[in-house]
């Protein structure tokens, strides 16, 4: 997971981003939304640089409806009622 943080990083680098505020402004924010091990499994990361899925993934638009414009089939039942209507709105 860190190898693929990493070279998200890179690619968000050679965009030009700098990392000046945390929340700010961004020219490019590659994120890790979910992963699947070699056989196919999904997976969670649990670490203080990296948590895949987001926890608050579910409860943010910018995040759900790119993923299901690029792959709808990849958005996992989702955990809360607020959710539900959420995805249902996409």
């Amino acid at each position: 997971p860190h190898q693929l943080l990493d070279v998200c990083h890179r690619l968000e680098e050679a965009a030009g981003r700098v990392r000046a505020d945390h929340h700010g402004p961004r020219t490019l924010d590659v994120d890790v939304l979910l992963m699947d091990d070699p056989a196919g499994n999904r997976i969670t990361v649990n670490e203080p640089d990296l948590t895949v899925p987001h926890p608050l993934m579910w409860e943010r638009p910018f995040v759900l409806i790119p993923l299901a414009d690029l792959a709808a089939d990849l958005v996992p039942d989702p955990p809360s009622d607020s959710s539900v209507r959420l995805v249902g709105r996409l």
